[in-house]
């Protein structure tokens, strides 16, 4: 409430390349995706799961993940909500789990991330198919997830899928997303293709 009231007026998050709005996320959504997600009981320690939120926003999503144990990153394009998720994260006792970052997602790594979170926006299906592209074409970690809240990535098959009652694609929607699964699918296609294109050159 108070934080929209104050930043809303200068707020139009932005991953650059694809603008999407900002609508911060519902406690019941949280809960969605966290549910997905599996923390052990040293967080800090090397191989424990990684969360990496995309378009983080205000925060609250890291923030509840790190709460729950899981050590987590927010990226951001806007300046004014990186501030304030850092200002949240050490009200809630969680700086050491939870950290934020300007970033622009598109040339930004996520190979060491087990859980990568993003909220889609309607008619975003350019930017779920460029993250697609991303996720396919970068190194990721073996078993890692990606998890798509209120709208489904563009060619990926979930794995598991939980669709708001309002509508296929109401505001309290998530997929999960085996990445590995995914990767193994493109490349049999790419390979498909490929003999299929030798085929008719020799024919």
């Amino acid at each position: 409430g108070g934080l929209m009231l104050g930043v809303a007026p200068f707020v139009t998050v932005a991953l650059r390349k694809h603008p999407l709005p900002y609508v911060p996320a519902t406690s019941r959504q949280i809960e969605m995706v966290l549910k997905h997600c599996q923390a052990t009981p040293n967080p800090l320690a090397a191989g424990s799961p990684r969360l990496v939120d995309l378009g983080s926003g205000d925060g609250r999503v890291v923030i509840a993940a790190a709460k729950k144990g899981i050590k987590s990153k927010g990226y951001e394009i806007n300046s004014v909500l990186v501030f304030w998720s850092i200002y949240r994260a050490w009200r809630e006792g969680v700086m050491s789990l939870a950290t934020f970052y300007k970033r622009n997602l598109w040339k930004t790594p996520l190979k060491e991330f087990d859980y990568v979170v993003l909220f889609g926006a309607k008619d975003a299906t350019s930017f779920m198919e460029d993250l697609e592209d991303k996720i396919i074409s970068e190194p990721m970690k073996e078993g890692a997830k990606v998890i798509a809240c209120r709208f489904p990535m563009a060619t990926f098959e979930p794995i598991y899928e939980e669709v708001d009652p309002k509508g296929e694609r109401g505001l309290e929607s998530v997929w999960v997303y085996d990445i590995d699964a995914e990767k193994a699918k493109r490349l049999a296609s790419t390979s498909s293709a490929s003999s299929s294109s030798s085929s008719s050159s020799s024919s």
